[in-house]
């Protein structure tokens, strides 16, 4: 699973943004300004420790220890290219700040149930994404700092408002 670029955007606003250019590239697609995550925007977040790549994730009778994806690079590749999950694992996503881009399922060989987080740590919304349809874009019901992906069906139950905890590193 790619996300929408979230830190590559946030990387080429910044540089165009210093550079005075209108327009760049990100993965051999041009950019305007516009299209960017501004990094002003939102609060910041506590990264894992370095090293930790593991965490586990509860939401009500469910929790999965999930790999964790803090790094732009991790995040833009997610799940992309996997063959599948164990049924009680998944990816956890630790954005620097909160944002409200999109996800898509390109370079995905499963479906996934993408349960997307906010600051208060409470679920904002629960959607699903289909491999069969790699660029449609898989939308947030507002701004996230943390996102689960699981495989399709895991987080069946889980619903918006519901109460999220996570440890750092495997149950």
């Amino acid at each position: 699973m790619k996300i929408f670029r979230v830190g590559m955007v946030i990387v080429a606003f910044a540089v165009l943004a210093s550079a005075g250019c209108e327009k760049g590239q990100m993965a051999g697609q041009e950019i305007a300004p516009d299209e960017a995550v501004k990094a002003s925007e939102g609060t910041a977040t506590a990264a894992a420790p370095e090293g930790v790549t593991a965490a586990t994730v509860v939401i009500g009778d469910k929790n999965w220890t999930v790999e964790v994806a803090q790094s732009e690079q991790e995040r833009v590749n997610g799940l992309s290219g996997r063959e599948g999950l164990p049924q009680d694992g998944g990816m956890w996503f630790i954005f620097p700040e909160s944002t409200s881009s999109e996800f898509w399922m390109d370079g995905m060989n499963f479906d996934l149930d993408i349960v997307f987080i906010g600051e208060d740590m409470k679920v904002l919304n629960v959607a699903r994404g289909d491999k069969t349809k790699p660029k449609a874009l898989i939308k947030p019901a507002g701004p996230y700092l943390y996102v689960l992906e699981v495989a399709a069906g895991g987080a069946d139950g889980v619903q918006a408002g519901d109460v999220v905890e996570y440890r750092m590193g495997p149950q």
